[in-house]
């Protein structure tokens, strides 16, 4: 079986940055499933989001998982950094399960609209509800936080660690995970 470390939360949590860490640390693969998806698309996610809509996206992200996951060697460790959507796919979940150990990283709605607002303009996301930013992370977060919490393996709050210490962590919890 792959070793494959997933990284889930909602966005602006630091899968991205994490994940990168991550395998720089171990010098393994690193997967980040947006980038797979816009790669195998040739499109942004904000306009696959606005041809397909939410539901579009997510068979479109949930076959790019797949076929990711199939594609990894055997028994070599990856790092995979999901979108922060991708676990409510039931489907997606049971790759999770079956393929590796899944880290949810959370923060506080304060925090993620901070985040988000820095990063707007080099990182535009699609709205997914029709309320103002704040409005959609509680809404999205209170709508996922059940999924989340059962996914995850391991739950770290990033707002309360540095990126390095948060490395850290995670990497101290993989190395107690019987993979």
């Amino acid at each position: 079986m792959t070793k494959v470390l997933f990284l889930i939360g909602f966005r602006a949590t630091g899968k991205t940055t994490l994940g990168r860490l991550l395998a720089q640390r171990w010098q393994c693969t690193w997967i980040d499933s947006d980038a797979k998806i816009t790669a195998a698309t040739q499109r942004s996610i904000a306009e696959i989001f606005s041809s397909e809509g939410e539901q579009g996206f997510r068979k479109i992200e949930q076959q790019v998982i797949a076929d990711t996951l199939t594609a990894l060697p055997k028994n070599e460790l990856a790092v995979i950094s999901l979108g922060g959507g991708a676990v409510l796919s039931a489907e997606t979940r049971k790759l999770i399960r079956r393929r590796g150990r899944c880290v949810c990283l959370t923060a506080s709605v304060d925090c993620l609209v901070a985040r988000i607002s820095a990063t707007e303009l080099e990182t535009p996301r699609p709205a997914l509800t029709g309320f103002d930013q704040r409005q959609e992370i509680e809404t999205l977060l209170r709508d996922r936080q059940t999924v989340y919490s059962d996914c995850a393996d391991y739950t770290l709050d990033t707002e309360v660690v540095n990126q390095e210490d948060a490395v850290e962590q995670i990497a101290q919890w993989w190395l107690g995970v019987d993979k």
